[in-house]
């Protein structure tokens, strides 16, 4: 890390190589950590809401 182009720290990169390991790991026992409750929301939003229209909401403030 520099800071007004002084080194402050050096450390190897630690942040990828972990993201990736990981990634590895989820591939190989097949799984995952997504979190598909918001995909949800919107899908029900899509196939159970309807359209209504309505008359222009003008506003006067």
């Amino acid at each position: 890390m520099f800071i007004d182009d002084r080194l402050e720290h050096e450390a190897p990169e630690q942040e990828y190589p972990g993201l990736y390991a990981r990634f590895a790991e989820l591939v190989a026992r097949c799984e995952s950590e997504v979190d598909v409750a918001p995909l949800r929301h919107v899908a029900d939003a899509f196939l159970l809401g309807r359209r209504e229209t309505v008359a222009p909401f003008h506003d006067e403030s």
